[in-house]
């Protein structure tokens, strides 16, 4: 909480430097929020040199805990090799358990890879499900 109100200024003289420490030492702390914050705040340079590794690290800490959005983001870092190896397998993972957690657009991106069998088996009954999963958490696009 202290690292959003210093990247947002509330209440606070905003500070992006800081609140990524914050939110790193939350993560230290077993916390999804602190881990996914700190995973955008390296990945966009916020207050910090900006690091593609790093930002991937966090987002695979964040999606470990529990992190839907830290999933896609894990799953995003892997599909493009953005700070981590290409890995199209681990980036289906990574999507599919988004999805699971709730998170729209990794359900659009798991039914968009079996569809195509990128990094899994071509499945499009399993394809159709993730669209429609994506499609009832409010990812218009692909309904």
């Amino acid at each position: 909480n202290a690292g959003n109100q210093y990247a947002n200024g509330r209440g606070v003289e905003k500070n992006q430097t800081l609140a990524t420490k914050l939110y790193v030492k939350a993560c230290d702390g077993d916390n999804a929020g602190g881990c996914y914050n700190a995973g955008i705040h390296y990945g966009n340079g916020e207050g910090v040199e900006k690091n593609q590794t790093l930002a991937a690290n966090f987002y695979v800490k964040a999606c470990n805990f529990g992190d839907a959005a830290g999933c896609f983001n894990a799953g995003v870092s892997h599909f493009s090799g953005q700070g981590v190896a290409k890995d199209q397998f681990r980036a289906a993972e990574f999507f599919v358990k988004g999805c699971r957690g709730g998170d729209a657009k990794s359900c659009a991106n798991s039914g968009v890879i079996y569809k195509k069998g990128i990094g899994v088996a071509k499945d499009p009954r399993r394809s159709k499900e993730f669209f429609a999963k994506a499609c009832s958490l409010g990812e218009k696009k692909v309904c």
